[in-house]
């Protein structure tokens, strides 16, 4: 989204089970209205780390913030970062980072759930940012994991790549689920962006990340048209949550 106070009614309205959403930016008092307004409709709403009005008020927050949106029944707990862990501090200060547990099977599998807000147009500071996330996916362990967002990276493009993603999806300890699939179709992958103007063409800088625990549970990618977002076509992924689990639970949409 371009903001979540904006798109509230139409991210709500979405035909999924969970979401992970892009610059939200809200402040704290902003987090605790829409989390009300999304309870209303059936949506638990985990937050990162708040932003701070420009104005001062209530509303008005800069470019930033994430989220993950669970649907009221599925248990999930959001992640705060500890004391003196220096990584999740600074990822949870970036307001860029949330991590949710949501359970799976009979409650003893925790899926990881990751929404990542890339820095645009300062590829030194995104490739320092997802070295931070990688280190901190790591330390999870190999454990499902999905890291969806939109990273400010060209997904199409290894050269873009902060180094640190490129090591994990070269090792193949994690994989571009668009990619995956449209190669199974013979085709593109679904995701895109574009800014609007004649001069720019569109680029693939939103997307699914997993590890291999997570990609065996993929049945399928497809674009979400015509949502009234400003340049992003969001992509819907179908999860068979059999797979990482090892129980049979329903198909999960993502």
């Amino acid at each position: 989204v371009t903001s979540m106070r904006v798109h509230l009614d139409e991210v709500a309205s979405w035909d999924a089970d969970l979401q992970t959403v892009q610059e939200t930016r809200l402040t704290m008092q902003g987090q605790q209205i829409v989390a009300e307004q999304l309870k209303e409709c059936g949506w638990q709403f985990f937050c990162g780390h708040h932003q701070e009005s420009r104005s001062g008020g209530v509303w008005d927050a800069p470019q930033g913030g994430v989220a993950i949106m669970v649907r009221q029944g599925w248990a999930a707990r959001l992640i705060k970062p500890e004391k003196g862990d220096e990584l999740a501090n600074a990822l949870w200060k970036s307001t860029r980072f949330v991590h949710v547990h949501l359970m799976t099977g009979n409650g003893a599998t925790a899926m990881n759930v990751i929404s990542c807000y890339g820095v645009p147009q300062n590829r030194q500071l995104n490739d320092d940012l997802f070295q931070l996330v990688v280190k901190y996916t790591i330390r999870l362990g190999n454990v499902p994991l999905v890291l969806a967002g939109d990273f400010n990276f060209e997904l199409d493009s290894q050269g873009s790549y902060p180094l640190a993603v490129l090591n994990e999806v070269i090792a193949k300890r994690l994989v571009d689920a668009d990619q995956m699939m449209a190669q199974l179709r013979g085709d593109k992958p679904v995701a895109r962006f574009h800014d609007g103007s004649a001069r720019t063409e569109p680029t693939r800088i939103d997307g699914v990340l997993m590890n291999t625990n997570m990609a065996s549970a993929v049945q399928s990618v497809e674009a979400v048209r015509d949502t009234g977002i400003p340049g992003h076509t969001p992509i819907k992924v179908l999860l068979d949550m059999a797979q990482p689990a090892q129980r049979v639970l329903k198909p999960r949409v993502l």
